[in-house]
């Protein structure tokens, strides 16, 4: 997947390990057109300009940034775990491989990473 990690959830650590998973991944804070603190409008036009699906923790945001008939890539949305924990890394990972196998594409999608934590096949 080419992926797009929004500035507040683009850690070094999940770069680092989607990267690992094969997937195509940059970071929003390291983007010499966007850089820390770019609008959220800025973020949501280069995730549709490059085709790369968008992972934020705001992403009620980028809803309201994506107009009726406005194409986009997908987005992934990131929420604290029921007991008020960030999800981990590699349960982020995880996630995003359900993902990945249980849709055969996630363009114009909003998509709760934690509604697809479930064990992966290889497990």
């Amino acid at each position: 997947m080419r992926l797009l990690l929004d500035e507040d959830s683009g850690s070094h650590s999940l770069l680092t390990a989607l990267r690992k998973g094969c997937h195509d991944v940059e970071r929003v804070v390291v983007i010499r057109a966007l850089g820390s603190g770019t609008t959220d409008e800025a973020v949501f036009d280069y995730s549709i300009t490059e085709n790369r699906i968008l992972i934020t923790k705001n992403g009620s945001d980028f809803i309201a940034l994506a107009e009726p008939g406005r194409d986009h890539p997908g987005v992934l949305i990131l929420h604290y775990a029921r007991e008020g924990s960030k999800l981990d890394v590699s349960t982020i990972v995880r996630a995003i491989a359900n993902i990945e196998r249980t849709y055969e594409s996630i363009a114009g999608l909003f998509l709760d990473v934690n509604q697809h934590v479930w064990l992966s096949r290889e497990h």
